[in-house]
């Protein structure tokens, strides 16, 4: 099964951010994590294979990951308006969270921010700067299961990302 448009595009950008950042690196950022609860965010729970997540209102998802459309473990969520806003969140074995952060944290010069505790889960992970945008990527095991979020154009504090990671968790 082909890939439509539309995900072909998304999939060229996040690939030709991805690339840019490895072969530029990237400037790091300073977050800082803290003890705080996610903030209302309007929106909807949405499931996709064995996730379901908080979309908020101004973004949409789309299911599968880069390399395989039907992946029920992955998905994208992106901002309407801005192809370079997004969420990736993926299900992972903690080897290949480790992995993953440090091979980013290696081409992103990111920092490691503190853990952010939400709902009794620690999101660790690290955070950078790319073309003045923020980003991060964070894991947490939620209930046996290890999550791997990435998200560019928003920061690791932001009430929006604090929503989604917050909400995600196995689909019923």
């Amino acid at each position: 099964m082909g890939l439509s448009v539309s995900k072909k595009t998304t999939a060229l950008g996040m690939i030709v951010t991805l690339l840019v950042c490895c072969l530029t690196g990237c400037g790091a950022a300073g977050t800082a994590g803290g003890s705080a609860g996610a903030e209302e965010i309007a929106g909807s729970q949405e499931v996709w294979g064995n996730l379901s997540v908080l979309v908020p209102e101004d973004m949409y998802l789309t299911g599968g990951s880069v390399t395989d459309e039907e992946d029920p473990d992955a998905l994208w969520i992106q901002d309407k308006n801005d192809q370079f806003k997004y969420y990736i969140v993926s299900v992972v074995t903690e080897e290949q969270l480790e992995k993953d952060v440090k091979q980013s944290m290696a081409i992103n010069s990111g920092e490691t921010p503190e853990p952010l505790d939400l709902d009794g889960h620690k999101w660790q992970g690290m955070t950078y700067t790319f073309n003045d945008k923020p980003g991060f990527q964070v894991g947490a095991e939620i209930d046996g299961i290890v999550y791997e979020v990435s998200g560019y154009g928003y920061d690791l504090e932001d009430e929006r990302t604090r929503a989604v990671l917050a909400s995600l968790k196995k689909a019923a």
